[in-house]
């Protein structure tokens, strides 16, 4: 059994320890302790401000690098959707500056931005349910008419499609039926200014990763949200489309279902905004391509192609017959 002798000698050398301690402290070991750390305080500052430099300059350089990149892809693309007609269509939880920037790329390609429009929460707060009666009844007022085995996701996107493409003799009545009613599942910035002979769609950036996340929770219909890449699905099925998001989330997904669209990965970064008109002019020339600097893209950039010129108009026979030659004329 331990006793108090025990103790007291314990205590004893505890406290002749700490006394050795103060006293080499403060005599011989107190400047060189007070050096060690002035030494050390000093390097870490010197490296707070190598730091610091090496970040400036890597901004400066990035800031430089996107400026050279806008002026460059200006030059290139100007002019390369003369002509064309284009509609711009934002997912849930895109940015306005981003779509801002890609409508300004259009515009310097040459393009008419028929229309700017966005998918509401509808489209993601609605339960599934009532998704799949609502695009029963679109159904009826579209042409083509969906497969019978289409999901509620493609019925939705082909109606909005067809809507901004003026695909079908009841593009007015779809417009009304998507724009209208208590919860609409389509908003539009302004009245359509024509109809659009592509499509390019705006997706949100990088969810960053949650805090806490249940991953046994089930799921409530609010939080089944629909399948993206088969709604992008039915925006291609029915006018040439050019989508540009998160690399891993939407672009993602739409590669690895094989869907045959244009993709442009990296949302909010200057290359991906280049890239947009790039992309729509392969589009329309008939090709596909995966785009960007993920690893499922296939290159940074489109090739460059000449955009099949629009059909002209058929002339009317009233036409035909004001502009046939006079009788007797040398024409």
């Amino acid at each position: 059994m331990i006793d108090f002798r025990y103790h007291l000698v314990s205590l004893i050398s505890v406290f002749l320890a700490l006394a050795v301690g103060i006293v080499l402290g403060a005599g011989p070991l107190q400047e060189s302790i007070g050096d060690t750390l002035t030494d050390q305080i000093d390097l870490l500052r010197a490296d707070r401000d190598q730091l610091r430099l090496e970040l400036a300059e890597q901004t400066a350089g990035a800031t430089n690098r996107d400026a050279w990149i806008v002026d460059v892809g200006e030059k290139v693309a100007s002019g390369t959707l003369a002509g064309q007609s284009v509609a711009v269509l934002a997912l849930p939880g895109a940015t306005d500056d981003d779509v801002a920037a890609v409508t300004d790329q259009l515009a310097i390609a040459g393009a008419a931005v028929t229309a700017e429009a966005r998918l509401t929460d509808a489209w993601v707060e609605t339960d599934p349910s009532y998704r799949q009666t609502f695009s029963q009844q679109l159904a009826g007022y579209l042409d083509p008419v969906p497969a019978d085995d289409a999901t509620s996701e493609e019925v939705l996107a082909a109606a909005v499609a067809q809507m901004l493409a003026g695909a079908t003799e009841d593009a007015d009545v779809l417009g009304e039926l998507l724009v209208g009613g208590e919860e609409p599942f389509l908003d539009l910035a302004e009245e359509a200014a024509g109809t659009a002979g592509s499509l390019v769609v705006v997706g949100p950036r990088p969810t960053p990763p949650a805090e806490t996340e249940d991953a046994t929770a089930t799921p409530t219909p609010e939080q089944q949200q629909p399948e993206w890449a088969r709604v992008v699905a039915g925006f291609a099925a029915t006018v040439p489309t050019v989508t540009v998001g998160a690399a891993e989330e939407l672009i993602l997904s739409i590669r690895e279902a094989g869907i045959p669209t244009s993709t442009i990965d990296g949302i909010g970064e200057v290359p991906a905004t280049v890239t947009v008109p790039l992309a729509v002019a392969t589009e329309l020339a008939g090709l596909h391509g995966r785009y960007g600097f993920a690893p499922s893209a296939q290159t940074p950039a489109p090739r460059l192609v000449e955009v099949p010129p629009l059909a002209p108009p058929e002339a009317s026979p009233t036409a035909e017959a004001t502009t046939a030659p006079a009788e007797g004329s040398d024409g």
